[in-house]
């Protein structure tokens, strides 16, 4: 009776272990079922590539932003022909005006800086954007350095040449700038996806 119920427990034992080896297997193959359909239903991340057409669109849509900005520099830009204009070699009242039209002109820029710092541009014309920036916050502090100089009415024979530094420090800088700006994102307007990179230097 002994031997029979030593029989019936090992039988248990047994079934009990196959019972829960068959469990564990079939858990496994639930598991790596699962596994193989994530893989095969989950596409690997690649990087999102935009039609020509949607690049077009985006171009445009940013030069339509910036646009009215490099309207506002330009305009500023001009200005400065004369604020350089009639000023005399020695300090007069000339001197006082012309400061007038540089931080009036530095103004506008400080202005134009902040719009189009809020202007979020296509990846491809960060730079750009970057080097309009660079080249505005270095005019605008040209201007103010000048402005303040003539206003002073103190004539200083160190001071570089006025329509020289305008020329070259502020003008010409910043008409690089955006002229290489405009030419990235026309480029990109007519869906050109090889685009020179731009550089405050930069004429096309």
């Amino acid at each position: 009776m002994r031997a029979h119920s030593q029989f019936r427990s090992s039988t248990v034992v047994v079934a009990a272990v196959v019972a829960l080896t068959i469990g564990v297997l079939a858990l496994a193959a639930t598991g790596c079922g699962d596994s193989t359909t994530t893989a095969s239903t989950t596409p690997s991340a690649s990087p999102t590539q935009s039609t020509p057409a949607q690049m077009v669109a985006e171009y445009t849509a940013y030069y339509q932003q910036v646009k009215p900005v490099y309207d506002e520099i330009n305009a500023a830009v001009t200005s400065l022909d004369g604020a350089v204009q009639n000023v005399s070699k020695t300090p007069d009242k000339t001197w006082t005006k012309s400061a007038e039209k540089m931080t009036s002109a530095s103004d506008q820029l400080a202005a134009a800086t902040m719009s189009l710092e809020a202007i979020t541009p296509p990846a491809a014309l960060q730079g750009a954007q970057d080097a309009v920036v660079s080249a505005l916050k270095n005019a605008g502090s040209v201007l103010a350095t000048t402005a303040a100089y003539l206003d002073k009415r103190v004539a200083d024979p160190n001071a570089p040449d006025l329509k020289t530094t305008i020329e070259t420090e502020v003008k010409a800088k910043l008409t690089a700038a955006l002229q290489a700006a405009v030419a990235q994102a026309m480029a990109g307007m007519g869906g050109s996806s090889d685009m020179p990179m731009a550089s405050p230097s930069a004429t096309p």
